[in-house]
């Protein structure tokens, strides 16, 4: 997946060790240093290896402004998608990101052909409130 926005913000799957670092220092900074369920650069990769996605917003820098991460996989016989986490940084808030990768995340699901994306129905990040 590669989209280019208007804004010039790049949506794509995460596919290097920068790339999976990034997330993982946005998800400390989102949910702080102690978060327990951070989840590791080798379970990203990994995660996106085997049909999950693992996708970021980035700037024209190639700064990361954002992540969606959710895992594929079979639920009672049948293919099933899990959306598990989102984050966007306090700078692109207000950019419309978050609406766009969920897009995104819904649009992969239907392209793996499943019929039951389940997970957070509404993203919300600490690094987003005022």
């Amino acid at each position: 997946m590669r989209k280019q926005l208007a804004s010039g913000v790049e949506i794509r799957n995460a596919s290097s060790d920068a790339d999976y670092a990034a997330i993982v220092e946005l998800q400390r900074q989102t949910w702080g240093e102690r978060f327990a369920d951070a989840v590791p650069p080798a379970i990203l990769m990994i995660s996106r290896k085997m049909g999950g996605v693992v996708a970021g917003a980035f700037d024209e820098a190639g700064r990361l402004l954002g992540f969606i991460y959710g895992l594929s996989g079979f639920r009672h016989g049948r293919r099933a998608h899990w959306s598990h986490m989102l984050a966007v940084t306090r700078e692109a808030a207000a950019s419309g990101w978050a609406a766009s990768s969920r897009r995104s995340s819904a649009s992969s699901c239907c392209r793996w052909a499943s019929r039951r994306c389940t997970g957070p129905t509404t993203p919300w990040s600490p690094a987003t409130r005022t």
